[in-house]
């Protein structure tokens, strides 16, 4: 009795190059995967190694800036105005009067 399956239809053109694009995009896929991967197994993945700089060696120490003192007195007066607000601020009181 032993019959076998039937055979399958050869593949269409379009088949054939669906197939072909596909095998294509997964090689490429691939490829930027693997170098990706070595990339980081060398530690230098795009802006993490810039950003890393010479590994610590020139590391410059950087201070915070200093707190401004707290102000005292909040009616201070003329005197502790820049020379521009003074003028402004004469300016604005010739204007009233």
């Amino acid at each position: 009795m032993g019959g076998s399956a039937p055979k399958p239809p050869p593949p269409t053109p379009q088949e054939k190059a669906l197939e072909a694009r596909t095998e294509r995009r997964l090689d490429e896929e691939i490829e930027r995967t693997e170098r990706r991967l070595k990339a980081q197994a060398r530690g230098k993945v795009g802006a993490q190694s810039l950003l890393r700089g010479f590994q610590g060696r020139d590391r410059v120490r950087i201070t915070p800036a200093p707190k401004p003192k707290p102000v005292q007195n909040n009616n201070r007066g003329r005197d502790s105005l820049s020379p521009f607000a003074r003028r402004m601020l004469g300016g604005i009181e010739r204007m009233k009067k």
